[in-house]
């Protein structure tokens, strides 16, 4: 890609909100959140800013330039009350935000953990899953979610085993990654969220995630029917449900207590705002415990971080509001501008709708010099154009001959219709102008 100076990149805001149990150091997400700040998209970057939650602290001042809000649910309740709540005057605010476009991710655990931060947040991300109640799971069996994937070196879930064992590893040790299912329709591309990029080749799908013995329960809105799915309805408009996006499995126990068989569970809900509206994404998290160094660093050094560290940066990149996406934009126009009379006419033609023009021109006057301050093909197009646009093998030779880059690998450049279900990737959604027509003439 072109080289962009560190001092150049766009900083998307996300605001990140902590219980105080998670301050104090019962739980940590320092290593994935600092996967999210050290990631580089194409002119941008994540500004990452963590700040322990207590009530009246979300405002304006606080939150006014977010583009994504972010919030972990990792403490206990007193009894049924949660022992932090989020006020009503800020659910309200960010409901406001919300609107605005920034995306909103939660998450908490089994029972009521993180009820009283997450279980608060306007009705369009607090509906996506159940934070207390009756509904909720708890950390006994059978309503535990047990992995039917055990650490080699115990077969141990509950407290009093460990207690009686000797050891000191708390419930929520697990060694062994947990596989996840990506649901998709047939011959489609997994949803954003769940895509693992491969060098030149389609996008695979993530398949693990740090395992938790118990974890909180999402709601699967295709499951819902009559009353509850009219509720629903009008909370989300006209507009897309929220939909389940990846599933595990867990144990299923009898009345003595022995696993029998298993069944599968939600473990990633997203919810993605209508086109035509101002809204922003939402996802939400069976548990925090996917997040936390206690339970993903163990994998560091295995191939399931690979997987896990990207779940975290397509969660980051998904979210990205539609604010975040338009200053992005903005600034890696002007800094195309800056390359010359070529890169200013590029963009005068898009600015006039000329869209077959503008792709000419990209093609023929700018392509190789960008080649030679090592642009990739399909993020120039992408950034520039809203898409890839290589609709045909003769359109990538012609490309890939005018920018003058024999190592640019043309299977890596991506037909549009495919391109566009794998945009999270790269991190660019940025759908000013749409190529498919374009790209046929």
């Amino acid at each position: 890609m072109i080289f962009y100076p560190e001092d150049r990149l766009t900083p998307v805001n996300i605001v990140v909100f902590i219980e105080p149990n998670a301050a104090d150091g019962e739980y940590s997400f320092n290593a994935l959140l600092d996967t999210v700040r050290n990631w580089r998209g194409f002119g941008y970057r994540f500004q990452v800013d963590v700040h322990v939650y207590r009530p009246g602290l979300i405002n304006e001042d606080l939150i006014g330039n977010a583009d994504e809000l972010w919030f972990f649910g990792t403490a206990l309740c007193d009894g049924q009350e949660p022992t932090v709540k989020l006020t009503r005057e800020e659910s309200a605010l960010i409901q406001v935000r919300m609107d605005m476009g920034v995306g909103v991710f939660a998450t908490g655990d089994h029972v009521a953990i993180g009820s009283g931060l997450c279980g608060e947040l306007p009705p369009r991300a607090a509906n996506m899953r159940t934070w207390s109640g009756v509904r909720a799971p708890t950390e006994q069996r059978p309503m535990n979610i047990e992995s039917t994937i055990r650490s080699a070196d115990r077969d141990l879930y509950s407290r009093g085993q460990h207690a009686a064992d000797g050891r000191e590893d708390r419930d929520d040790f697990d060694a062994l990654p947990k596989p996840i299912w990506v649901l998709h329709e047939p011959n489609s591309s997994p949803h954003e969220l769940l895509q693992l990029p491969v060098k030149g080749s389609r996008k695979t799908a993530i398949r693990f995630l740090p395992d938790h013995a118990h974890e909180g329960k999402l709601h699967d809105y295709a499951a819902s029917v009559g009353s509850e799915l009219a509720a629903l309805a009008a909370e989300y408009r006209s507009g897309p449900m929220p939909r389940i996006v990846a599933r595990s499995a867990c144990s299923v126990f009898n009345s003595e207590n022995n696993p029998i068989d298993c069944a599968s569970y939600p473990v990633v809900s997203a919810y993605e705002a209508p086109a035509d509206s101002p809204w922003g994404n939402i996802v939400v998290d069976s548990t925090f415990h996917h997040w936390t160094d206690e339970n993903a660093v163990r994998l560091r050094f295995t191939p399931a971080w690979l997987h896990v560290e990207q779940y975290a940066i397509n969660v980051a990149n998904w979210l990205m509001g539609a604010a975040g996406r338009q200053k992005v934009f903005q600034s890696v126009v002007e800094y195309i501008r800056e390359t010359g009379e070529d890169g200013a006419r590029v963009i005068q033609l898009l600015g006039n709708s000329q869209d077959k023009d503008a792709l000419s021109y990209l093609w023929e006057s700018i392509g190789k010099r960008m080649g030679e301050q090592r642009v990739v093909a399909d993020t120039l197009e992408r950034i520039l154009l809203g898409g890839v646009v290589s609709a045909s093998p003769d359109t990538v030779e012609r490309f890939l001959a005018q920018i003058g880059n024999e190592h640019v690998d043309p299977v890596a450049v991506q037909r549009l219709d495919d391109a566009n279900k794998q945009r999270l990737v790269l991190g660019l959604e940025f759908a000013k102008i749409r190529l498919s027509a374009i790209a046929e003439k």
